[in-house]
């Protein structure tokens, strides 16, 4: 039987990721994520390893994508994590490309305060210009609750190209010992297409976790319905 490129592609990543879990030590995990759309103040510890894979699905458009990214915590507050991005679009391959994020984080934890940090990605897809994104990211976290908020701003690298930008903010809080739920929205500023709905996160270890986020369109130039899901190992050396 013919394999599609689509399936072999997404077996592919699935080999890589797996490979990495079997690979890795074991150890205990020091940075989640609690949200799919949102970016949080928290970043890995230092050599803190994480291997993460994102599936991204968005009906409507009959568009999909899937990421493999690895992190780094190159310092307490300095992260590095370059992505593998495959896209298809009506079940057949679209576009492959690299993404490069650093994100670095300001201050120390305290609750009940303003905890700032920046987010800088450039991304290459086959057949596009080089992309730059940048994002204010910002978090509130208080004993039962934690709050996100991102400002993004993204431009292609070429002369004349316009700039895009958008936002996304997501609330959680902790509902069982290995269960959180939240809700999240998030949209562009240029086009108005707000998008909200629930997020659940899933501890399967301590080193483990998996979050699904649904997201459903607010007006009519949003998409209807948009999925994600992210599972995340993180261990030390």
């Amino acid at each position: 039987m013919k394999l599609s490129p689509a399936f072999r592609s997404f077996t592919s990543l699935a080999v890589l990721v797996l490979s990495a879990l079997f690979l890795a030590p074991p150890s205990c995990l020091a940075h989640k994520r609690d949200f799919v759309w949102t970016y949080e103040w928290f970043t890995p510890a230092k050599i803190e390893r994480e291997i993460e894979f994102v599936a991204t699905s968005k009906p409507e458009s009959h568009q999909t994508q899937a990421q493999v990214e690895f992190e780094f915590g190159v310092t307490e507050r300095w992260v590095v994590a370059p992505y593998f991005v495959h896209e298809t679009e009506k079940g057949e391959p679209a576009m492959n490309g690299v993404k490069l994020e650093q994100r670095y984080r300001f201050g120390d934890f305290k609750r009940y305060r303003l905890l700032p940090s920046a987010y800088l990605e450039l991304k290459k897809m086959a057949r596009e210009d080089y992309e730059g994104e940048a994002k204010g990211i910002v978090s509130y976290v208080g004993r039962n609750f934690n709050f996100a908020a991102n400002l993004i701003v993204s431009k292609k690298l070429v002369a004349g190209a316009k700039k895009d930008a958008a936002y996304a903010a997501g609330w959680s809080t902790r509902l069982s010992n290995d269960i959180i739920g939240g809700v999240e929205v998030f949209g562009g500023l240029n086009e108005a297409n707000p998008a909200a709905g629930p997020t659940f996160c899933f501890d399967l270890s301590g080193s483990q976790r998996i979050n699904l986020g649904v997201a459903f369109g607010l007006n009519e130039k949003a998409q209807d319905l948009s999925a994600r899901v992210i599972y995340e190992y993180e261990w030390f050396n």
